[in-house]
C-alpha cells in the first residue's frame, strides 16, 4: 500500500490481547517482490520430500470457471465487487484489515453475484502465511519496542522485512507457534475466512522458502525449508476440505513457483498466483515504483521471464490455472504496454489482470476475447 500522510489508529483484536487502541502504519497487505536475483536450486531434503509424497486426503480442485480475474486489498466496497464481472475476484477479508470491520457472511454472498443472470463469481480472501503483518488480528502491541524485536516476542517472529511493507515481519513459518495462528487453532485465520463465506483463500509470502534455503543464514539455514511450506500449503487445504468439510475449498499460493516441482503441492492447489512475469519493480514500494521489461533470459543477478515460464508450465501440464498480474497501471507511459504484454500471456496460456502496485482500486478487468466481443 502506499504510502500516506495520516497515520491510522487501529483497534486491536486477537488472542491474548486487549482491545485497546494503537498506532501503526496504515494497512499493507501486499508487498513488493524481492530484489532481483537468481534462485538457488531447491536442495531437496530426502527425508522431508518421503513425507510429502502422500497424495493429500481430497486433491484440490481446479479453480474453475477462470477466464478473468480481478485484485484489490484495500480501500474495498461491496457494491464495486459485486459489479465487476471476473470469474474470481482476490480481496482482503475486510476493507481496511481491521477485523472489526471484517466483511459479514451477507456482504460475501452479495460480492460473489454478478451484473445480470451471470452465475456467481468465486471471492477468495488473501491471506499472508510467510510474514506476520503488524495490523492483524493475532499480532500482541508488546512483541515489538521501538522497531526491535522484544522479550515478550514469540520464537517463531524473526526479522523485519526492511525489504517490504512497513510492519511486515519475516517468520519461521514451519514453527508450529506461527501456523496455529493460521490453522487448526481456535480462532484461527483460516476458520475466520471460512465463516464468512469465502471460497478459498490466496496464499502471499509463499517464496519465504527461498529466504530460508539461502546460504547467508547461516546456522538458521533450513534445507527442508521448501518441504516444509509444501506442507504448510497442503494442511491448510486438508484443514478447509476435511476438518471444515468445504470440499471445494480453493488454496491459491502467490509466487513460489518453483515449489511447483512438488506433485504433492501439485495435488493440493486450485491454481497459482503469480506478480512481475515479464515486468520487474524497482524503486522503493511506498514511492509508486516504477516497472522495467524483464529479459526473456536472465543474467547474474537478473531473473529471465523463461526461468519463471519454465516452473509455470507445469502447472499448466496439470490443467492448474494461472492467475499473473503485471502493475502497468501507476504510469502512463506503462499503460501504453499492457495490449503488447495481454498478448504474451495469452500466448503463453496465463490468465491477466493489470492493475496498480498497491492494489487501493479496482482496476478493470481484462475479459477474455470471446466476452469482451459479448460485452462490447
Amino acid at each position: 500500500m502506499a504510502a500516506q500522510s495520516v497515520r491510522k489508529r487501529w483497534r486491536w483484536f486477537g488472542f491474548g490481547r486487549s482491545d485497546g487502541g494503537d498506532t501503526r502504519s496504515p494497512l499493507r497487505t501486499h508487498r513488493p517482490p524481492p530484489a532481483p536475483k537468481r534462485r538457488v536450486p531447491l536442495a531437496l531434503d530426502e527425508r522431508a520430500y518421503r513425507e510429502n509424497t502422500a497424495e493429500p486426503l481430497v486433491p484440490g480442485p481446479r479453480l474453475m470457471p477462470a477466464a478473468s480475474w480481478a485484485y484489490q486489498l484495500q480501500h474495498i466496497e461491496v457494491e464495486a465487487i459485486a459489479a465487476c464481472p471476473a470469474d474470481v475476484i482476490v480481496i482482503d477479508s475486510s476493507p481496511d484489515g481491521d477485523w472489526h470491520n471484517a466483511f459479514t457472511p451477507e456482504q460475501v454472498a452479495r460480492m460473489k453475484t454478478r451484473p445480470g443472470t451471470s452465475p456467481v463469481k468465486k471471492l477468495i480472501s488473501y491471506m499472508s502465511i510467510g510474514e506476520a503483518e503488524e495490523q492483524r488480528f493475532y499480532w500482541q502491541s508488546n512483541w515489538v519496542r521501538a522497531g526491535r524485536k522484544s522479550e515478550s516476542a514469540p520464537k517463531w517472529l524473526h526479522a523485519l522485512n526492511d525489504q517490504g511493507w512497513t510492519g511486515n515481519w519475516k517468520v519461521k513459518f514451519w514453527d508450529t507457534g506461527w501456523q496455529a495462528h493460521i490453522v487448526g487453532q481456535p480462532g484461527c485465520f483460516l476458520d475466520r475466512i471460512i465463516d464468512q463465506g469465502f471460497d478459498g483463500v490466496y496464499l502471499d509470502i509463499i517464496d519465504a522458502y527461498d529466504y530460508w534455503l539461502q546460504s547467508d543464514r547461516g546456522a538458521g539455514r533450513r534445507p527442508d525449508a521448501a518441504e516444509q511450506m509444501v506442507a504448510f500449503v497442503r494442511r491448510i487445504g486438508e484443514h478447509a476440505r476435511v476438518t471444515r468439510g468445504k470440499r471445494d475449498f480453493a488454496v491459491i499460493p502467490q509466487n513460489g513457483e518453483g515449489l511447483l516441482a512438488f506433485p504433492p503441492y501439485r495435488a493440493a492447489i486450485s491454481a497459482i498466483g503469480k506478480e512481475d512475469i515479464f515486468f520487474d519493480q524497482f524503486g522503493k514500494a511506498d514511492a509508486k515504483p516504477r516497472v522495467r521489461a524483464r529479459p526473456e533470459k536472465g543474467g547474474n543477478d537478473v531473473e529471465g521471464y523463461e526461468e519463471i515460464l519454465a516452473n509455470l508450465r507445469l502447472a499448466l501440464a496439470d490443467r492448474i490455472p494461472i492467475l499473473s498480474v503485471e502493475y502497468l497501471r501507476d504510469w502512463p507511459e506503462d499503460r501504453g504496454r499492457i495490449d503488447p504484454t495481454l498478448a504474451l500471456m495469452r500466448a503463453n496460456g496465463l490468465i491477466p489482470h493489470f492493475g496498480r502496485r498497491d492494489l487501493g482500486t479496482l482496476s478493470e478487468t481484462t475479459m477474455p476475447p470471446a466476452a469482451a466481443i459479448l460485452t462490447s
